[in-house]
């Protein structure tokens, strides 16, 4: 029976680990929500499933199934007393084991249970799933703690989609007005013989030669020259030696008959800066000669404001895959250690006196091992999370850092099962220093958590202390995986793992949280990896000869 309920549960965390590949794989709205429903109802075998889309105000229908069909409407429509309005506006969910005892449904003879999850970006409420059954139903906790984990799946993707979605929608409504401006303008062009009137744009007539015959106070304004200044001299003289060939090049390709020509180039004004331009060429005859109009428009500007909404979208998509990012490595590095320390106390619960003394103190420590880990890993996210908002305290006093070191050491040595032997070694007197003991024990209980992690059993590692002022020196040397050479210049960025780390557990805020440590102390962090062979951190804090 156990063994049937673990693979039943194990079926359940593939299916909702399936449901986070597809649902991050995915900006689409309406496919995010059809994914999120099928997940919903396969985890818990229910019969029927709503999403509703919250606005901060009012509810409107997103998805939903029964019958084994999906459905263009809800089975209901909901109203401000309605189960999904009261979790929109509480941020709380709600179970009703028995339907007909809500007030709202208690004359519509429905029968069964329901459960109604809200979907949750930081504080804010995006939407509302719900999950019905026909026939009476026990909403255990575990089923709740797999649709809760759902729902906040759901809620991420459905916030980046419609975040794409508007960026999508506000691009093609920018393009189309950029291209309806173009047309306009093309059709202006090409009715107009010369524009030489108060355009604020450089407007410039030439000649078939390519001599200035006449210019507007805009190209006077743009480019600084005197009023008639640039007459019958030639066109190259307002364009940079990088635009030359392009511009030259265009302008024979009007003077053959074809179409005006919109160039972008490098112009030159009289005192040699440059600026990018706008450029339209079109051609004309008067008389017999062929005379070309050149009009230019200062694009500084706008090329700014593109290099700005790149880098802000970089930013964004960034931050999303890092959101994301940390979603999915919390909830593993969770879940792991968890699922561990439940195994383990089953099998004790149920076995206890059917192993020796061995086989308990192993399961024992086992679950104390496990422990362990779940307490690092919330130092490091409540570390970091301090860090990022406030930043760090550095508050020094004199220790004795030699024993603190000892201890640190041993206490990481708890948490790991490996074969691995640790070498510690002092330089200098470092039993009266001065640091501030909260950071240095991060800095070194994460430089040697992941010297063990990342090493192999059998290997060593090298921890030397030197305190000789005016510097502080530590140096972790290890000989594990090694960081590849692609990774190290983001080592320090939060969240960002290397590529070689395979199944080693870990969130990859650790060296973050060193790298501020250590910024805080106002000292220097280096390191030296080669990858398949280990790597050496040096970290140097400053130190007075009094301390």
């Amino acid at each position: 029976r156990l063994l049937e309920v673990e693979q039943h549960r194990n079926s359940e965390l593939a299916a909702l680990h399936q449901a986070s590949l597809q649902l991050t794989s995915s900006l689409d709205v309406e496919r995010v929500l059809a994914t999120v429903i099928d997940y919903a109802i396969l985890l818990i075998n229910a019969s029927a499933a709503h999403i509703f889309l919250y606005d901060g105000q009012t509810l409107s229908f997103g998805a939903a199934q029964w019958d084994g069909e999906k459905q263009s409407k809800s089975f209901i429509e909901p109203n401000q007393d309605d189960i999904s309005y009261v979790v929109a506006q509480s941020g709380k969910r709600l179970i009703v084991p028995k339907i007909d005892q809500y007030s709202t449904y208690k004359d519509r003879k429905l029968g069964g249970a329901i459960i109604s999850l809200p979907l949750r970006v930081a504080d804010k409420v995006n939407g509302v799933m719900s999950l019905a059954f026909f026939k009476t139903h026990h909403f255990d906790e575990y089923e709740i703690r797999l649709l809760e984990l759902l729902a906040d799946q759901a809620a991420i993707a459905i916030h980046n989609a419609q975040l794409y979605q508007q960026v999508r929608s506000h691009a093609d409504e920018l393009e189309q007005r950029v291209q309806d401006r173009t047309q306009q303008l093309q059709r202006a062009k090409d009715r107009v013989i010369a524009i030489l009137n108060n355009s604020g744009d450089a407007v410039i007539l030439a000649n078939s030669r390519g001599l200035i015959k006449q210019a507007n106070p805009g190209f006077n304004r743009q480019f600084r020259y005197d009023q008639d200044a640039l007459l019958d001299r030639p066109l190259a003289n307002m364009v940079s030696d990088e635009s030359i060939d392009q511009f030259y090049e265009s302008l024979q390709t009007v003077e053959q008959g074809v179409q005006p020509k919109r160039i972008e180039i490098v112009a030159q004004r009289k005192d040699g800066t440059t600026f990018p331009a706008d450029a339209l060429i079109s051609a004309f005859h008067e008389g017999d000669d062929r005379m070309v109009v050149y009009s230019l428009r200062d694009i500084t500007q706008q090329k700014q404001v593109e290099k700005e909404l790149r880098l802000a979208l970089e930013k964004e998509k960034e931050l999303n895959e890092l959101k994301t990012s940390f979603t999915s490595i919390v909830s593993h590095e969770f879940r792991t250690p968890l699922s561990v320390i439940l195994t383990s106390s089953d099998f004790l619960i149920n076995y206890y006196d059917r192993i020796d003394e061995t086989r308990r103190l192993e399961k024992l420590n086992n679950i104390s091992r496990q422990v362990q880990r779940l307490v690092r890993l919330m130092n490091d996210v409540l570390t970091i999370t301090r860090a990022e908002s406030v930043g760090f305290d550095f508050r020094p006093q004199m220790f004795d850092l030699a024993t603190l070191c000892k201890e640190i050491i041993d206490d990481v040595k708890v948490g790991y099962q490996q074969d691995i032997a640790i070498e510690f070694t002092l330089e200098g007197d470092c039993h009266s220093i001065t640091v501030d003991d909260f950071l240095f024990n991060h800095i070194l209980q994460n430089l040697v958590s992941n010297a063990i992690k990342y090493s192999k059993a059998g290997s060593s590692i090298h921890i030397h202390l030197n305190c000789t002022p005016p510097l502080l020196t530590l140096t972790v040397k290890d000989q594990g995986i090694g960081i590849p050479l692609q990774h190290q210049h983001r080592l320090f960025e939060t969240f960002r793992r290397a590529s070689n780390v395979g199944q080693i557990q870990g969130t990859g805020i650790g060296l973050t949280i060193v790298k501020r440590a250590v910024d805080a102390h106002g000292g220097t962090i280096e390191f030296n990896s080669i990858e398949g062979m280990g790597t050496t951190f040096i970290v140097k804090l400053p130190v007075s000869d009094n301390n």
